[in-house]
């Protein structure tokens, strides 16, 4: 490396140090480009260090996609908890597996409640069957819908009006593994109507 007295982060210091081979992503400045720096001591039959063969990876385009996947995914989380409606994903089964943040103040629990739970466990009981065709008709056709009205107990012992978009999700042959959906209260609405 150069230097009389080697910094701590000298990769070949470490690796002559432990006497094996070593990997660490940094910046590569003489190229400019991220990297991925790979380095591997080798020694003579009386096990003295004859040389370190570097091999330099140019992953400056990994590290771009995980900077923009990072980014979009905190985008995507502050959506999500900053939603005025739910968003939730539910299992053909229909087995609640997320609800976002804003279950507390549409419903008033904690989203930790419902999830692991049928939604039958917290859907009106007449809205029931209307809920389990609305599913099923999805599954049938593959096809997002665009809303389905149901009646859904509150904390406090109400029922308030919740109006659903469902869109399924697929994995890599196509079929439906769960839902996203996003539910929004509408019981002022569906008051103002009678």
């Amino acid at each position: 490396c150069g230097f009389a007295a080697p910094p701590a982060f000298c990769l070949l210091h470490k690796i002559l140090r432990n006497r094996q081979p070593h990997t660490i992503e940094a910046r590569f400045l003489p190229l400019g480009i991220d990297s991925r720096i790979m380095a591997a001591p080798l020694f003579d039959q009386f096990g003295d260090h004859e040389a370190t063969v570097f091999i330099i990876e140019d992953i400056t385009e990994q590290k771009r996609a995980e900077q923009k996947l990072k980014s979009t995914q905190e985008q995507y989380r502050s959506l999500v908890q900053n939603s005025h409606g739910i968003i939730y994903t539910i299992r053909p089964d229909g087995v609640i597996t997320y609800a976002s943040p804003s279950y507390t103040k549409l419903v008033g629990y904690d989203p930790a409640f419902i999830v692991g739970k049928h939604f039958q466990d917290v859907v009106h009981p007449d809205d029931i069957q209307a809920c389990e065709a609305f599913q099923q008709e999805i599954l049938e056709t593959g096809e997002s819908r665009s809303r389905i009205e149901y009646r859904i107990f509150h904390r406090d012992g109400s029922l308030r009006w919740h109006l659903s978009i469902f869109t399924p999700c697929r994995d890599e042959e196509g079929r439906i593994h769960s839902f996203v959906g996003n539910a929004i209260d509408i019981t002022e609405l569906k008051h103002s109507q009678f």
